[in-house]
């Protein structure tokens, strides 16, 4: 159900907070990420659409995972353009998740683990995987196909247990 939007200004705001201080960030982003983001992903998707979408700038604030940003309805192109952002602002999505990456008992991944995500996790892979994430149409054929080869290539290398 649609809202009436809030200002940029207010938008940019509880973008930051979100980017901030929403745990599931805290990896990926810095506070100068965040900054750096919040307003040209405002200016992208612009307060009209987020108020189209029923998400007020409080609801953006307290936000995880981008799962209110990905309630916009970005297209797929959309999407990668807000991602080709994050590493005009320095975020490097690959680095960050090969960083932050353990076995099925949360230990850091061993040698052969981490070449083995080295070469699955491939820019193009992860990119993709996160910008299917940001449309939030989890249903369609592209998302499928993309979580299962993010996810294959996890269970691979010994991230997650098979099956």
């Amino acid at each position: 159900m649609p809202v009436e939007p809030g200002s940029a200004a207010e938008y940019e705001a509880a973008l930051l907070s979100s980017l901030r201080d929403d745990p599931d960030n805290a990896s990926l982003v810095d506070a100068d990420h965040a900054a750096c983001i919040a307003p040209v992903w405002v200016a992208t998707i612009t307060p009209a659409r987020f108020g189209q979408a029923g998400i007020t700038p409080d609801e953006l604030a307290g936000q995880t995972s981008m799962s209110v940003v990905a309630r916009v309805g970005l297209t797929l192109t959309e999407a990668e353009g807000l991602l080709q952002e994050l590493g005009e602002c320095g975020v490097d999505l690959r680095g960050r998740a090969l960083a932050q990456t353990t076995d099925v008992n949360g230990d850091e991944l061993d040698a052969a683990g981490r070449t083995c995500l080295e070469v699955g996790l491939t820019p193009e892979l992860v990119n993709r995987y996160a910008a299917v994430s940001l449309t939030g149409d989890a249903e369609s054929t592209e998302a499928a196909e993309v979580a299962g080869r993010y996810l294959g290539v996890l269970q691979e290398c010994g991230v997650y247990p098979a099956g």
